[in-house]
């Protein structure tokens, strides 16, 4: 990873962080709303811990110094998760959902870091995969798919979307 795209990752959690930290400490509804602030950046703390974890395990992961034990991964049955906790996020964004998922492809993996590595592809396609904005007849779809390729299972996530320009 990229240091650019490391430190705009951790950008926007911790800005989050500081804003409801802020807010806390000006709202005028007192008590009750200072605790709720509260529990909302913990919660972001949390995820940005989570972040940090994830990327330090991706390094160690690159660095080939990862010694954690590997489990089989039904991949099948992670992608199938993943798209039913989004479909109703895609549904709501006006967008299409296709899925393409053969059955019991297992693989020897960590299964928070493949599914942690589909939601952002998937959040990606959301942020970035709209479509046309001044063509209202444009449908975003985005495609899940999962399959066998001769000895390898292959993953495969895309979107029809303008995506991200060409400057950025």
């Amino acid at each position: 990873m990229q240091r650019v795209d490391l430190a705009h990752d951790l950008k926007t959690p911790i800005t989050r962080i500081r804003i409801k930290a802020e807010e806390a400490l000006i709202d005028p509804k007192g008590e009750k709303a200072k605790v709720e602030a509260l529990q909302g950046t913990i919660e972001e703390a949390d995820n940005l811990i989570k972040t940090f974890n994830a990327l330090l395990k991706i390094a160690r992961l690159e660095a080939g110094a990862d010694n954690e034990q590997k489990d089989v991964v039904d991949l099948s049955q992670v992608m199938e998760e993943v798209a039913e906790l989004y479909e109703p996020v895609i549904d709501d964004e006006g967008m299409e959902l296709n899925l393409s998922i053969s059955e019991n492809l297992s693989i020897l993996a960590d299964r928070q870091l493949i599914s942690q590595a589909i939601t952002n592809v998937i959040d990606n396609a959301l942020k970035y995969g709209r479509g046309d904005v001044k063509n209202k007849d444009h449908k975003t779809i985005i495609e899940l798919m999962v399959r066998q390729k001769n000895q390898y299972v292959e993953i495969h996530i895309a979107d029809n979307g303008e995506g991200i320009s060409e400057e950025n």
